[in-house]
């Protein structure tokens, strides 16, 4: 007990007042044990060389005089055939003995936690690491299933997972080892376990220092990576942003595009339109003065010239002539804005709309406005082309923009004329599909 609780110079004094001649025969077995035992301790306690052969010796002479009354197949002496092997370098031999020693001993044995303690520390010199540490495990949970305070497989195991670095563990384990020895008031365990509760709080404290630096260079990583992530951020929106107006400005200038596109379109149209309407009516201009003055001629050589006199004097054939163009040009237009009457009308009010005589024909007002849609906006122009003077001109434009419809400024009335017909079709992507929004 005393050698347990670490008072060795009071376990000294009570094993020499006993003289081994005095002991009883069948008590000199655990007296010879606890005497070497004690010897044991004490000569890896000391620090001197002088000392540690003195007390090896002393130990030596107990040991042998243990195996002496031990049984050949006792526990103690198979441990001590172990401990021979040991100290003579025989390792494997000694593990081989240590195994067949371990497997005789079950769990409910006092020399359980012990058996398995040496058999650890026989693997681990034979480098079968895990095996050990299966070992040192059973050997730790028989003092804890036996409240065995007085250990060392806790311990040594704790010692074990510090150095393969799982100091999490190690620390709980090494503290549990410290409890123990505390409660059990063993100040030669605690001297043993001191040294390994420090070196491990150390390490642990060294690798807490070091997940906290990793942390604070992580963090600072994260921040910078954040920083340069919001940088290209702001940048990619920019160019995003700049790509958005680029695309704006592309599509208005494919808009533009394609108005002109459809503006030329519409001017080629009407160009080739009038072109073969103005070739058809010089034709039939031409045919009619050859007729006209076949006419004349005749009347001439029959001397008829109250008749011709007459036909001069009615002037049916300029009358004649002025209908016709009334007639062609109300066909042109038609021909190329052929919903004008519609379109035009639905730019006035309900009650003020134009409505021809005839269903392909025009108004007045309708060719005025026909016109300026062709292009023709000059007053002037419009008066000697229609034979309208120019105050009718005048009025009818006046008086058709007073008409519009409500919602449609005056103002903006012959804008809107404007995009009457096939332009406005053009520009409508319901009419035109291939024109890009």
């Amino acid at each position: 007990m005393l050698t347990a609780l670490g008072i060795f110079h009071e376990a000294l004094e009570a094993l020499n007042t006993i003289t081994p001649n005095t002991v009883e025969v069948n008590n000199r077995i655990p007296y010879y044990e606890t005497a070497a035992n004690l010897y044991r301790v004490l000569r890896f306690e000391t620090r001197s060389k002088d000392n540690y052969r003195r007390l090896d010796e002393r130990y030596n002479l107990y040991r042998d005089s243990l195996i002496y009354y031990l049984k050949p197949d006792s526990y103690l002496a198979r441990q001590n055939r172990i401990d021979n092997l040991i100290l003579k370098g025989d390792v494997n031999n000694a593990l081989e003995l240590m195994t067949g020693l371990a497997s005789d001993i079950t769990s409910g044995q006092p020399e359980y936690a012990l058996t398995q303690y040496n058999l650890a520390m026989l693997l681990y010199a034979n480098d079968r690491t895990e095996e050990g540490d299966a070992a040192l495990a059973r050997s730790a949970l028989a003092d804890l299933r036996n409240c065995t305070f007085e250990n060392a497989a806790i311990g040594t195991l704790a010692q074990k997972l510090a150095d393969r670095g799982d100091l999490e563990r190690a620390n709980e384990y090494i503290q549990r080892a410290l409890a123990d020895a505390i409660a059990y008031n063993t100040s030669y365990r605690k001297t043993q376990i001191l040294p390994a509760v420090t070196g491990i709080e150390s390490a642990l404290q060294q690798e807490l220092n070091a997940r906290h630096r990793r942390l604070w260079v992580t963090f600072w990583i994260t921040l910078g990576a954040a920083i340069i992530i919001g940088g290209l951020s702001i940048v990619l929106y920019k160019s995003v942003k700049k790509t958005h107006t680029l695309n704006g400005l592309l599509k208005t200038a494919n808009d533009k595009q394609h108005l002109i596109n459809a503006q030329l379109q519409e001017a080629n149209r009407i160009k080739e339109e009038c072109i073969h309407t103005f070739l058809t009516n010089s034709v039939d201009n031409l045919t009619i003065l050859e007729q006209y003055r076949l006419m004349v001629h005749s009347k001439i050589v029959n001397k008829q010239y109250e008749e011709l006199a007459d036909l001069v004097r009615k002037n049916a054939f300029a009358k004649k002539e002025v209908e016709d163009f009334y007639t062609n040009f109300d066909r042109v237009v038609l021909r190329i804005f052929p919903k004008f009457v519609e379109e035009f009308n639905e730019l006035l009010k309900p009650d003020s709309i134009l409505t021809p005589k005839k269903e392909d024909a025009l108004t007045p007002e309708h060719r005025i406005f026909a016109l300026i849609r062709l292009g023709v906006d000059n007053p002037a122009d419009i008066a000697k082309l229609l034979r309208y003077s120019m105050s009718t001109i005048y009025n009818y434009r006046v008086k058709v923009r007073k008409n519009a419809r409500e919602g449609l400024n005056p103002d903006d009335f012959e804008a809107r004329v404007m995009e009457i017909g096939a332009l406005k079709n053009l520009l409508n992507p319901l009419h035109n599909p291939n024109i890009c929004l």
